[in-house]
């Protein structure tokens, strides 16, 4: 029974990462790994990541998913404009199978992907960086930090969590600038706890007053803009 139980919430996550709004994340791995209890085993959860995986990338549309090459699967993405067009753009977040191997000292990186959208419905990659989102231990006892995109009216923000005793959330949010055609980063804002006192929340945000101009390209999770 507990079998059975446990098949049919997998399938029920699975339909609901499907159902978000046109600017809100669909986020895949990480909330996969929030099934991965006591009940489960390695296989299994093995099996469920690759099915909650395949039916993200096949609900993407099919010049889309051309952007996800060999050895990659989608940890997240979302839909929205990104170059204030009008046009339905995507950001797609990937991640390299196996990362859960990889070295913690020389961790996978994930690519984020700027996908624009053109007028017959295609996209086309804008640009791209391995350095908007932290690799999958970087959330350390919270596990998997990549918490989701937004996208708004060419606005688009990374958001992350993670930590043990000390509980920290980070939201990195890029501008587009239409002088350029380009995005910049706009603001960089993290609140942090410490868990025996919730109440008590430390918050910082930093602005282009703070770091200057940082093109997409550039800016680096890991390091201070």
């Amino acid at each position: 029974m507990t079998k059975q139980l446990l098949t049919l919430s997998i399938l029920i996550c699975c339909f609901a990462c499907g159902q978000h709004s046109s600017s809100a994340t669909t986020k895949v791995k990480a909330d996969t790994v929030a099934l991965k209890a006591d009940t489960l085993t390695q296989e299994q959860f093995e099996a469920a990541s690759a099915k909650s995986d395949d039916y993200e990338e096949n609900s993407l549309p099919s010049n889309a998913r051309d952007f996800i090459t060999e050895g990659y699967g989608l940890l997240g993405s979302a839909r929205g404009d990104l170059n204030r067009d009008s046009l339905d753009d995507m950001v797609l977040v990937v991640y390299k199978k196996g990362e859960d191997s990889t070295d913690i000292d020389h961790p996978a990186k994930r690519p984020l992907l700027l996908l624009i959208g053109q007028a017959d419905s295609t996209y086309k990659l804008a640009t791209k960086s391995d350095n908007a989102v932290y690799c999958k231990n970087c959330g350390g006892m919270m596990g998997d930090p990549f918490m989701g995109i937004t996208i708004k009216n060419g606005y688009f923000s990374v958001e992350l969590a993670g930590g043990s005793g000390d509980r920290w959330s980070r939201i990195v949010t890029f501008k587009y600038v239409a002088d350029e055609s380009k995005w910049f980063l706009h603001k960089d804002g993290t609140e942090s706890y410490q868990v025996p006192d919730p109440e008590k929340i430390t918050r910082k945000t930093r602005t282009t007053k703070d770091f200057g101009k940082v093109a997409f390209e550039d800016f680096d999770v890991y390091k201070d803009n």
